[in-house]
């Protein structure tokens, strides 16, 4: 009898795994057909690109050395300032958001050493944010800080 009822458990847990699958296919094929982005409902992995830093629009840098961050597990963060790789942590509560030992390469980018400096201050000055659909903000207790705009189409690995 207890073969029976773990063959039925494991069944049931195969047809509520393919038909997730499916969904998430069907889910996909409607967004290449229609052109649009699905908006994240979390921060963890999904690539957001930095678009406003400061009141600033960041300039357009080719995608290998644009500024962006992905949260890759509930507290672990890696990216790129526009120049060199980083990596750290961070603790969010609600709507509070600390960023914590962050670590970077020291490669010199002369174009884009202005954007590296205030992008690491940034990331030291944030206490908070706020998520709407595909757009991310970084606020301090006085300002916003930073904005970030979702990139579905980009590889987080």
């Amino acid at each position: 009898m207890k073969f029976i009822s773990l063959g039925r458990i494991v069944m049931a847990a195969l047809l509520v795994t393919g038909c997730a699958a499916s969904s998430n296919s069907a889910d996909q094929t409607i967004l290449e057909n229609t052109g649009k982005s699905a908006a994240p409902s979390q921060l963890e992995n999904v690539y957001w690109k930095l678009t406003m830093l400061d009141g600033t629009t960041v300039p357009a840098l080719d995608a290998q050395r644009e500024a962006h961050l992905v949260f890759t597990s509930p507290d672990a963060i890696i990216g790129s300032t526009g120049c060199n790789r980083l990596m750290g942590s961070y603790s969010r509560q609600g709507s509070k958001l600390h960023f914590e030992k962050i670590a970077a390469t020291r490669r010199f980018c002369a174009d884009t050493a202005e954007l590296e400096t205030a992008f690491l201050k940034m990331l030291d000055g944030v206490t908070a944010y706020e998520q709407q659909g595909n757009r991310l903000v970084f606020q301090s207790d006085e300002k916003e800080l930073a904005e970030w705009q979702a990139q579905p189409d980009k590889d987080v690995q």
